[in-house]
Formats: structure tokens, C-alpha cells, sequence
């Protein structure tokens, strides 16, 4: 086999190594995060819970909700759901505990815990009396505005409750309905415990046009295809990059394998066997160390560009110059381009001017 087949049969087994290993380097650099460790989530509420059991004790209701309540969020239990709904209707908080305890005898119902049940069936019926409601009217025409949103002190109201009574803890609540190109229109409710009360949603009045929010939005929306591209390319030439590394080791252990074989000083001791597994040897080592190279210049390139592409907010929020839709964030003033040398091949990241 001459030098040229040598050649020729290492670029093969360097594409196809090459190749393998894109896949799996490209799905590393995109993993997602790792979640929490569940054990930690789990000691984290338990020891929320039993805070939240000592500020009982105390008759520190509010507290003792805000624990249960993030206990519960942490990890949903019916006991954590039973101690919160307590809570909420120590604090008059009506209709968030008349809720919890449907929830606590629903679940009590369904695994056969009957105390629990008793427990949450006769607190619903001391608190049913005392619940407030309110009907929100929201006419066909003011319901079909495009982008039409309505919420309850943030939390946004389906459209299969309007026009239906909704039970509301006491005390103060914010209405506030919203469309494409409309005025916000904002609506201060007090209801008080066991009022039944309404309110209108009038049709939203016109925004006037405002030319720099459009200008802004093209901005925002062009920074966030820009940004998109970048990301994407650094999670690509990272994947290759590692790609690279695991295929140098892949010829580096070629390399060692052959070279073991070989027990001669020079070509002049050596059999044609022996000759043949020095030159692919070398070959498999050279291949190796121009990739690991060229591997670590993609993840660093890789890792520039992901650092480039971290999202910055919109340009609204960051007190730029609303008139001047030509205005980037400095970070996206990069190029990018090839760079090849005697050792390798690689990419290049710059700033441009």
C-alpha cells in the first residue's frame, strides 16, 4: 500500500469517526439543564411544612400560609393543601379556602382518607355562607377585539367566566381588561365578605398611533432573530467542536494501538508489517492532533458565540434611543469568519466596526 492509499484510507476513517461523533456533540452542547435534585426539593418543603406547623402553633397565620403555600408548590401533598387552607381561612380569605378544601376532600375522597374528608366538608360548609362573588359583564363586541385579555389582580380571567359569579377573597381587587392597539382600561373592585357584586367592562378606546413603538418592536424583533441565529450557530459549531475532540481521542487511541505493535528501532530492523503499522501510526496521530485542535478552537468558538447570543431584553428596557431603530446591542456587533493555518482549521470570532 503506498503513501497515497495510507492517505487516502485515513481521510475515510476520519469522516466516518468525524461524522459518528457530530451527533452526539451537537446533543451535548443542547442538553437542557439539569432540574434540582429531587431529594433536596423534598427536605426543602418538609422543612417549609414544619415551619409552617410552628407559625401555627403561634397563630402566625400569614406566615404559616406563605410556607405551606411554597411547600405545596415545592411538592403538592394533601396534608400541606389541608394546613393551607386552615390558614386561608384564618386570614378571611374565603374563597382561596373554600377552593383548597374542595381540592383536600376531592383527593381525601379519591384514596379513601374519610378523617380528611369529614375535615374538609364541614369547613366548606362554615365558609360557604360566607363567600363573595362578583359577575364580570364583558359584551360579544368587547370580547372580540383582537388580543383581548381580561384579569383579576393579575391573573387572567377564561372568557367561559364572564357572566358568571366568581368567587373572590375580601378586600381589594383590580380589574383590568386589554386588547391589540386599545387603551387599558383599569377597574378598582372592593368586595366585602358575603357581597355579591358586578362590574362592566366597557368597549376599549383607541390607542392613539405612536410611530416609535413601532420602530422599537421592529428593533426588538430583529435583535430577537439575530440572537436566535447566533445561538444557533454556537450550539452547531460547539457540537462539531466537540465532535472534533471525541474524534481525535478515537485516532489518538488508533495511533497508540498501532504503535504498540511496532517492535523495531528503524526501517532498516523492521518487517513490511511492522514499517506498514508505524506509518499508519503516524498518520492516525497526526490526523489526531490537527483535530483536537481544530475540536477546541469550534468549543471555544462555540462558547464566545453562546455568550454573545445571551438575550439582552428588549430595547424598550433598556433606555435606548427609541427613535433610532438602528441602534444593536454592542454584543451583537460581532463577524465571524474562517481561519485556517498548518495545524488546522477553525473559525474565527471578531468585533465589527
Amino acid at each position: 500500500m503506498n503513501s497515497s492509499e495510507r492517505g487516502q484510507r485515513a481521510s475515510h476513517r476520519f469522516l466516518a469517526l468525524w461524522l459518528a461523533a457530530c451527533a452526539a456533540g451537537v446533543a451535548v452542547t443542547a442538553a437542557p439543564a439539569v432540574r434540582a435534585d429531587d431529594a433536596e426539593t423534598s427536605v426543602l418543603a418538609a422543612q417549609l411544612f414544619k415551619d409552617g406547623r410552628s407559625d401555627m402553633a403561634l397563630e402566625d397565620w400569614r406566615a404559616a400560609e406563605a410556607k405551606f403555600a411554597a411547600s405545596h408548590k415545592l411538592v403538592p401533598a394533601m396534608g400541606t393543601l389541608l394546613n393551607l387552607a386552615v390558614c386561608q381561612a384564618r386570614l378571611g380569605k374565603t374563597a382561596s379556602a373554600y377552593h383548597a378544601f374542595t381540592e383536600v376532600a376531592r383527593e381525601a375522597e379519591h384514596s379513601g382518607r374519610k378523617d380528611r374528608l369529614d375535615l374538609a366538608t364541614a369547613e366548606m360548609a362554615k365558609i360557604k355562607p360566607l363567600l363573595a362573588d362578583a359577575i364580570i359583564h364583558v359584551q360579544p363586541d368587547v370580547q372580540g377585539l383582537p388580543g383581548f385579555t381580561l384579569t383579576i389582580d393579575g391573573s387572567p380571567l377564561p372568557a367561559p367566566l364572564f357572566e358568571t359569579r366568581v368567587n373572590l377573597d375580601p378586600g381589594d381587587h383590580t380589574l383590568l381588561a386589554t386588547a391589540t392597539n386599545k387603551k387599558p382600561w383599569e377597574y378598582p373592585l372592593h368586595i366585602a365578605p358575603s357581597e355579591h357584586t358586578e362590574a362592566t367592562v366597557p368597549f376599549l378606546a383607541d390607542r392613539p398611533f405612536d410611530p416609535n413603538e413601532v420602530k422599537v418592536r421592529q428593533v426588538d424583533a430583529d435583535r430577537a432573530a439575530k440572537h436566535q441565529t447566533i445561538r444557533t450557530a454556537g450550539f452547531v459549531v460547539g457540537g462539531i467542536g466537540v465532535a472534533g475532540v471525541i474524534t481525535s481521542l478515537v485516532f489518538g487511541a488508533l495511533a497508540k494501538a498501532q504503535m504498540n505493535k511496532v517492535h523495531c528501532s528503524s526501517n532498516a530492523t523492521c518487517t513490511s508489517a511492522e514499517a506498514h503499522d508505524s506509518q499508519t501510526a503516524n498518520t492516525d496521530a497526526t490526523v489526531a492532533n490537527v483535530v483536537f485542535g481544530t475540536g477546541l478552537g469550534l468549543v471555544a468558538t462555540g462558547g464566545v458565540l453562546l455568550f454573545v447570543a445571551r438575550d439582552s431584553g428588549p430595547a424598550s428596557d433598556k433606555g435606548k434611543d427609541k427613535d433610532d431603530p438602528d441602534e444593536e446591542d454592542a454584543r451583537l456587533r460581532w463577524k465571524l469568519s474562517p481561519a485556517f493555518d498548518a495545524r488546522g482549521g477553525g473559525l474565527s470570532v471578531g468585533r465589527a466596526f
